[in-house]
């Protein structure tokens, strides 16, 4: 997807195209290097004929796979008795949380902190008098072969370069969240093919970021126990899967069978109990 900004900052998007991912991402990482190196090429060649006027050198990565998940971390400073918390003060502790690195694991977002003053929560520190500052941060981290492995595909294999790398589930949230919903609390459930993205806000903050190794792909293995192909089983979820059916969504359907030469019939309270 391609997207430019115009003068007021706002976004729009130019171009786009989709290439399956099948055989080179699993649960949402990056399993086979090469390939997916080959499909990233073909892609941007795909997309930059659709824009000869332009030259795509840089892109932006999302993540959303198997290991994503929130931690806390605390960062906390002394004030003088005298003196009041500054825009330095907050600077300082953004600082040294950018550089902690938690152990066996890479940092790939920061969450906004919640400040305390000596122990008293604040939404807005400077220019409060304190003697303690405390910045509580989540931490968005993951394994540290996920970034290896998209420089390696996307920089050293395929030739572009990498501008950043944005959270996929962070950045549905913002997209789709209200500052109200965030205050009253929430949770933003998304359920992919490989894996499941739970983000939960409370109090206008990040309160919890994970990802499960489950997705719709495990609902379309277990329909071809069914004794139907996998493209068979993904048509039928797809237009019939559904875990709590009514009155109007009960008889059977008829398909062809697998040698082409007849029909066999098929309960679609089999494909609801698989489904549910």
């Amino acid at each position: 997807m391609v997207g430019k900004k115009n003068s007021r900052g706002a976004l729009s998007i130019v171009a786009e195209e989709v290439k399956e991912s099948s055989g080179c991402i699993r649960r949402g990482r990056i399993h086979n290097v090469a390939e997916t190196a080959a499909r990233i090429k073909r892609l941007v060649l795909e997309l930059q004929n659709k824009l000869p006027n332009l030259r795509i050198e840089k892109v932006y990565i999302g993540i959303g796979g198997q290991s994503l998940r929130s931690i806390d971390h605390s960062e906390v400073r002394t004030i003088r008795a005298d003196a009041f918390v500054s825009e330095e003060d907050i600077q300082l502790l953004n600082e040294q949380c950018k550089i902690y690195r938690p152990e066996m694991s890479d940092v790939l977002a920061i969450a906004p902190p919640v400040y305390y003053l000596d122990d008293k929560r604040t939404s807005n520190p400077v220019g409060v008098s304190c003697r303690r500052i405390e910045a509580r941060y989540k931490l968005v981290v993951g394994q540290p072969i996920i970034r290896k492995s998209i420089i390696n595909s996307i920089e050293q294999q395929a030739g572009i370069t990498v501008a950043g790398i944005i959270v996929s589930p962070l950045a549905l949230a913002e997209a789709i969240l209200t500052r109200n919903e965030k205050e009253l609390g929430c949770a933003v459930i998304d359920f992919g093919a490989g894996v499941t993205s739970i983000v939960v806000y409370k109090n206008g903050y990040l309160a919890y970021l994970g990802v499960i190794p489950l997705g719709s792909d495990l609902i379309t293995r277990d329909l071809t126990s069914l004794r139907l192909v996998e493209s068979e089983a993904e048509r039928l979820k797809i237009t019939y899967g559904n875990a709590k059916p009514n009155e109007n969504q009960e008889g059977s359907i008829s398909l062809d069978t697998v040698d082409g030469i007849g029909t066999r019939k098929i309960n679609l309270s089999e494909i609801h109990m698989v489904v549910e």
